[in-house]
């Protein structure tokens, strides 16, 4: 079996549509890479993105993996990486402090969230780890949005496969 990157992003994003971040925010506003339209909401999650529109549009980071069990034949290998993830809050204006509120409000349910379902329930009897690993806020001055409010973060995960 390959890489379970990808099996990772898309049960990031099911766990965070369907738990306490989809309830806060609406599940529709929990994206998988950058936004498709023009039609912004006013605070969304990002996964595999890092809510930059002049990002270098990087999804992974520290990729490793090695080889776990016999030295020859078919061996589990054990995997880790970190997905880039972006909480945004946008405002048509400069209120600083709402948008910030908006934004750790969305950070705080998506952690909640991983905390609960921390295997990502990728497979039964698979040893994986989920967590929020890095975190990082930005207060920028958008020309076409107003103030932002952005929590860069990563997700770790550690499994095998």
């Amino acid at each position: 079996m390959a890489t379970k990157l990808d099996d990772a992003i898309l049960a990031i994003i099911g766990i965070l549509q369907a738990g306490t971040t989809g309830e806060l925010l609406g599940a529709d506003v929990i994206v998988d890479g950058p936004a498709a339209t023009g039609d912004d909401p006013t605070t969304a999650v990002f996964i595999g993105y890092d809510g930059d529109s002049d990002g270098d549009g990087k999804v992974t980071e520290n990729w490793t993996a090695g080889f776990v069990g016999a030295p020859i034949g078919r061996q589990a290998r054990d995997e880790s990486f970190e997905v880039t993830c972006a909480v945004v809050s946008w405002g048509g204006d400069i209120d600083v402090p709402s948008r910030r509120a908006a934004a750790v409000a969305a950070f705080s349910a998506v952690e909640d969230d991983l905390r609960a379902a921390v295997d990502l329930g990728l497979a039964p009897g698979v040893p994986t780890v989920a967590q929020v690993v890095q975190m990082d806020l930005y207060q920028e001055q958008d020309a076409q949005r107003g103030m932002q409010a952005r929590i860069l973060f990563r997700v770790g995960v550690e499994t095998r496969i």
